[in-house]
This record gives structure tokens, C-alpha cells and sequence, in this order.
């Protein structure tokens, strides 16, 4: 996903068929108003497996991959502010990629295996994609505001592998470990610390962004509770949870 302001239509063709060389016209704008779009979805997932679909779908999640590609189409004005939403999969399962960023197999089903070796391998490949990133804004615009976050942390069993059920406060915490990295403008600079969680690094970002001094509050992380779970529906403070 790439938001950016100010953009032109002729813009938004090239970088979209950039991005999609290969789109198929009839699939994307014709059967996906159709029952037969969903019909095609689960037969292909009912074939191939969960790992199998799932994989395509990530290794095509490549978002800073596709800003890098497709930032020399933009038509920048150096006297104007822009906003960019990069949404990049990685290192979600599954574990796609390994530490160099080439393509992970693990079997003979094309399919990585979901195991903590995947996760570190698929982790330090972001790290790689994260420091090209960042010569590229640095090159552009080293006042830039940077704000790069995960949505979750992870969470495997003792053998090295992805739990499929229980959780308790261990692996509340991991799940609660969030990958949080901010790079600031000069201005603010007096207010980083890593005590900066994902919420006051937002709040941060937009302080700065405005100019505006940063109203930092006290971090609380909160547990709820999916549809098949007993508790579905509670919400408890972590410091709060047994």
C-alpha cells in the first residue's frame, strides 16, 4: 500500500502497471465483482495447501521492495510535504525469505517450513530491505520522518515451532513485542529514548511532522481474545493478566 498526496493519474497507470506487468484484466476488474472470484479462491486454496497459497501472497507483499522500484516514477516537488504507507509483509508467516533476501524452500512443496530457523532467516532479510531503505531517504531527504513498526511480536513453542494453541503471560509478552524503529527529524531528536513504544512513537511522528511539542503518555499494553476463545470478548491489562 502507497499513499502519497498530489498525484497524478498518468502517475498512478505507470506505477501501477509497474508493479503488475502481468495483470490480467478479466480477472481483476470482471470476476472479482463475481460469486466466481471467491469460488476460485478457496478451490485453489482446497488444492494447494495453506502454506502454498499463503506464500504467493507474501512473497508478492514485498512493500519496500515496491517503493524502491517505483520511487523514480514519482514527480517529486522538492517545496512540498508528502506522506508515504508502506505495508510489507515480511517477517510474517510464512517464512519466505532467507537472511540474503532470496527465496526460501524447505521442501519439496515449495512451501517454508514455520519454524523459528524461517523467522530469524525472514527477520534479518528485513533488516537488509530496512537499511536500503533508509540510504534511499537519507540520500533524498535526510529530515525525513521514519516511523517502522510491527503489529505483533511472535510466538513459538520450545521445540521451535508455531504454537497452535494456549497462551499464557510468556506468551503474552512475545506477542507484545513489537519491532519499533523511528528515525526523527533534528528537531526532536531530544525526545527519543527507548522507552518509545508503538504509540508514542506515532504521537511522536506527528508532533514532529506539525511542529508541534510532543505529548508523550505513560505505555499500557491491553489482551483480548479471538471468536474460539473462552474469554472471547474480555480485555485485560497485561500487568493485570495471570
Amino acid at each position: 500500500c502507497l499513499s502519497f498526496n498530489n498525484s497524478k493519474q498518468k502517475i498512478d497507470n505507470k506505477i501501477y502497471y509497474h508493479l503488475n506487468p502481468k495483470m490480467n484484466h478479466f480477472d481483476e476488474h470482471f470476476l472479482t465483482q463475481t460469486p466466481i472470484k471467491p469460488i476460485l479462491f478457496y478451490l485453489y486454496y482446497f488444492i494447494t495447501g495453506q502454506k502454498k497459497y499463503f506464500q504467493k501472497w507474501y512473497y508478492a507483499n514485498n512493500g519496500i521492495g515496491n517503493f524502491l522500484k517505483t520511487a523514480p516514477l514519482y514527480e517529486f516537488d522538492n517545496n512540498k510535504n508528502y506522506f508515504f504507507l508502506i505495508h510489507h509483509g515480511a517477517p510474517h508467516w510464512p517464512y519466505i525469505y532467507n537472511r540474503d533476501c532470496s527465496r526460501r524452500v524447505d521442501d519439496v512443496n515449495d512451501a517454508a517450513i514455520n519454524n523459528f530457523i524461517g523467522y530469524k532467516e525472514s527477520y534479518l532479510c528485513n533488516l537488509v530491505k530496512i537499511n536500503k531503505f533508509m540510504d534511499y531517504i537519507r540520500k533524498f531527504d535526510s529530515n525525513a520522518i521514519v516511523l517502522i513498526q510491527g503489529d505483533h511480536g511472535f510466538e513459538f513453542d520450545v521445540t521451535g515451532n508455531l504454537k497452535d494453541s494456549g497462551f499464557e503471560k510468556n506468551n503474552a509478552r512475545l506477542r507484545l513485542s513489537h519491532f519499533n524503529a523511528i528515525k526523527i527529524n533534528q528537531d526532536c531528536k531530544d525526545f527519543i529514548s527507548n522507552k518509545i513504544g508503538n504509540i508514542n512513537g506515532i504521537r511522536l511522528a506527528l508532533s514532529c511532522a506539525t511542529n508541534t511539542k510532543p505529548k508523550l503518555i505513560d505505555k499500557k499494553s491491553y489482551i483480548g481474545y479471538y471468536e474460539n476463545v473462552e474469554d472471547y470478548g474480555k480485555v485485560y491489562e497485561y500487568k493485570n493478566f495471570k
